[in-house]
């Protein structure tokens, strides 16, 4: 099993500028590629029909390896994206000798926030004390 990259609040921080821009255009993607997993999950339920196709199944296959290769970068930085439609992602961290993860989604200036790995966003707590800009 590979080693799980570890960021500190600090590098995770640095990140943002770089990650806003790629994760707006992850969500433009999953935009466009909706209508088609929409299109794909009612052929799947009618396959025993036969006769069933995709009405653009290129485009669908294009988009599905955008949004493919766009998700990549994010799993090679050891950054887990975890919800597309907010932006939502997390940073594996150590925080009182245990590995948790710093939460941070799109329409935050900054990461504030932080949850156990089991927790989910539900789970989210405040960072504190809040480091001064940094």
């Amino acid at each position: 099993m590979p080693r799980r990259k570890i960021f500190t609040l600090d590098e995770a921080r640095k990140l943002l500028p770089e990650l806003k821009p790629r994760l707006a255009a992850i969500q433009e993607t999953w935009s466009e590629i909706s209508p088609y997993r929409e299109e794909a999950s009612r052929l799947a339920r009618r396959t025993d029909e036969g006769g069933a196709t995709m009405s653009n199944p290129n485009e669908y296959l294009r988009l599905s390896h955008e949004m493919k290769s766009q998700l990549s970068y994010f799993k090679e930085l050891g950054i887990e994206v975890k919800d597309i439609a907010s932006g939502l992602i997390d940073f594996p961290t150590i925080r009182d000798g245990r590995v948790v993860y710093l939460c941070w989604r799109m329409n935050e200036e900054t990461i504030t926030h932080w949850h156990d790995l089991d927790a989910g966003f539900a789970g989210r707590r405040p960072l504190d004390p809040p480091s001064p800009g940094g």
